[in-house]
């Protein structure tokens, strides 16, 4: 039969033991790799530099009702989403900063994040107006104008 002082220290290297596991299974969860997400500011601060956009895209942008829209067959055609992978971080000039800034304040809704050329930028607002609801899957595969003629043609669903 163990001696009591024994068993209790055998209880206290136990409980240490299980404080120990505790301490590294709480650590090892902390160190958990998140997904790194580009903020919306450098994704917009790219297109700014990549497609050149500066003050009479901003003038676009300001015009009332409809942007840039085409008539006849040519409004009827699909765009293809243009793949883009947005800088790690923005390195921007002084003008590209404004125009970013502008792009951003102009143009404040949740869709923005998933524009990839500048004619989307312009359509973004038109589409959240008209349907506020899609799914983010659907807006990184299909072009803007194209959502936007879809929802057009079937009407609301």
């Amino acid at each position: 039969m163990p001696r009591q002082g024994a068993v209790s220290r055998n209880r206290v290297f136990w409980a240490k033991m299980d404080l120990l596991r505790q301490i590294r299974t709480g650590r090892a969860e902390k160190r958990t790799k998140t997904p790194f997400r580009r903020a919306l500011y450098t994704r917009i601060s790219g297109l700014v530099r990549r497609y050149g956009l500066d003050e009479p895209f901003l003038r676009t942008l300001e015009t009332p009702g409809e942007p840039h829209r085409e008539d006849g067959l040519a409004a009827m055609r699909l765009k293809r989403k243009e793949p883009y992978e947005p800088p790690l971080f923005s390195l921007s000039t002084e003008d590209e900063h404004r125009v970013t800034l502008a792009i951003l304040t102009r143009v404040s809704n949740p869709y923005l994040q998933y524009a990839t050329s500048p004619d989307e930028i312009l359509v973004c607002d038109s589409l959240f107006r008209q349907n506020p609801s899609l799914h983010p899957e659907k807006l990184v595969c299909h072009h803007f104008e194209t959502l936007l003629l879809a929802k057009e043609d079937v009407g609301p669903t």
